[in-house]
């Protein structure tokens, strides 16, 4: 009979073990839920984020990546009661790694800086074909490419008409991507050549033959004898044949 009594107590007390075990857990359950409603969910704050950068870049890009890196498990924020507002900090460059800044409004305000990583795409133009150095470039020498978007961008040509007629100042081979360094413009004025010296005033001006002296593109400063005269000055590339000179 005691061993009876003895099996229904440990029963007993594993029966209210195990009841109180469950409680614990669902305690600590209730008390983990709770405690994360009391902070902002990161997964909100890198989607706030990856939204705007990808609403501002579909207005000037046709191709892009946006990479929103992970934030630091550890970082607790207060839970916002307002939409979050995202914003690009000052200096934040807009390819590479960059920063957005998400920031919360309510009567607990907070800001925070959000790791990313931009890739953008753009159409720049490369050789269709090996050009060798000296040659004058057309329009079947040209072709349109995607390449990302970086530091050296803006030395790019993005259509034809920017580059045609300009010169090649090195061998350039197939498929490489064109830059300013490459090519010099065309030259509008060659030594020898008989030029038109345009000398002007708000009132007057004078237009004289010239021969140059030197090559020059359009802006560049080259040296004109003067036929008539025969005395030798500078004077400004303006066009074809003509150089502008001070009166």
């Amino acid at each position: 009979m005691q061993r009876v009594h003895e099996i229904d107590y440990l029963k007993c007390l594993g029966a209210a073990i195990c009841k109180w075990f469950a409680a614990l857990l669902v305690f600590i359950g209730f008390s983990t839920s709770a405690l994360a409603e009391q902070f902002h969910a990161h997964e909100d704050i890198q989607k706030t984020a990856k939204n705007f950068v990808y609403e501002h870049l579909k207005r000037t890009h046709d191709k892009f990546e946006v990479h929103i890196n992970a934030l630091d498990q550890r970082l607790k924020l207060s839970r916002c009661e307002t939409p979050l507002e995202a914003f690009f900090p000052p200096g934040a460059r807009l390819y590479g790694k960059t920063t957005v800044g998400v920031r919360c409004t309510d009567e607990k305000p907070w800001k925070i800086f959000v790791p990313a990583t931009l890739a953008l795409y753009e159409k720049v133009l490369a050789a269709s074909r090996t050009i060798v150095r000296g040659e004058v470039l057309g329009s079947d020498d040209l072709t349109l490419v995607s390449k990302p978007v970086g530091p050296a961008s803006q030395s790019h040509f993005r259509s034809a008409k920017q580059a045609i007629g300009f010169i090649a100042k090195r061998s350039i081979p197939v498929g490489k991507i064109l830059t300013a360094h490459m090519v010099q413009a065309p030259r509008l004025v060659q030594a020898g050549q008989e030029v038109i010296l345009l000398a002007t005033t708000p009132q007057l001006e004078v237009r004289m033959k010239g021969k140059a002296l030197s090559d020059g593109s359009e802006g560049d400063l080259v040296r004109v004898r003067n036929v008539r005269s025969k005395r030798v000055v500078e004077g400004i590339v303006m066009q074809t044949g003509i150089v502008r000179v001070n009166m």
